[in-house]
């Protein structure tokens, strides 16, 4: 019977495709830290989340100098809408 599972397992074409071949190792990386404030930024959208004063939608940013987050709720995360803030101008 062990045979027969073993060769079961071997020739069962499911088992072979979700079967891991090879284990990789990543080296943790080394990052330098920004030496002014502002020059690495990290944002991203949220959503959609649950409606809360008609904004389904959250912007955040993360300065890498100070560490300091910040969080913007939003109608929609078209481009004009992401940018006006940043670019009030136009």
């Amino acid at each position: 019977m062990q045979n027969d599972c073993r060769t079961w397992a071997k020739t069962c074409q499911n088992c072979q495709r979700s079967k891991v071949a090879i284990h990789t190792i990543t080296q943790l990386g080394r990052f330098t830290l920004p030496s002014a404030r502002f020059s690495n930024i990290h944002i991203d959208l949220i959503g959609p989340l649950p409606s809360s004063a008609g904004k389904q939608y959250c912007l955040t940013a993360i300065s890498r100098f100070k560490r300091w987050p910040e969080a913007y709720p939003m109608h929609d995360i078209t481009a004009e809408t992401v940018g006006a803030p940043c670019c009030p101008d136009g």
